[in-house]
């Protein structure tokens, strides 16, 4: 469960920067150039494709996009698998020693709670005041 609700919650903002990323590298790799400064002044944007740089920028941009979706692939899917699996693994052991999983620590989710002045009683779950020194 602890799986799923994480990866619905990265999904959206996992996906919405490396889409972004590799959309706005696009023109970097291919060489696309586009004059702002004479589509402002002269109304004449001057598109070309190809340029002189490309041989240089261009393989960057690739490794960049490349790179970038490998990592995307390895956050939404490759991690919650790795997490499920040796958590799996943990519960097998647990109960190969024949402890429970809760004990052992091995199941997901927040740790139980004990009252802070460890005396086993349950009281308010609030911490120990410090003695004066």
């Amino acid at each position: 469960e602890a799986i799923v609700d994480g990866g619905a919650t990265r999904l959206r903002p996992v996906l919405l920067t490396a889409f972004t990323t590799v959309i706005g590298l696009i023109p970097l790799t291919f060489g696309i150039n586009i004059d702002f400064v004479g589509m402002i002044v002269d109304l004449n944007p001057s598109f070309s494709i190809g340029s002189e740089n490309t041989q240089f920028w261009g393989p960057m941009g690739t490794a960049i996009i490349s790179g970038l979706t490998f990592a995307t692939f390895l956050t939404l899917v490759i991690v919650p698998v790795m997490y499920s699996a040796f958590d799996s693994v943990a519960m097998r052991i647990a109960a190969a020693r024949g402890v429970s999983p809760e004990a052992d620590g091995a199941v997901s989710g927040p740790p139980a709670s004990t009252p802070a002045s460890g005396d086993g009683t349950d009281g308010p779950l609030v911490p120990s005041p410090v003695p004066a020194t």
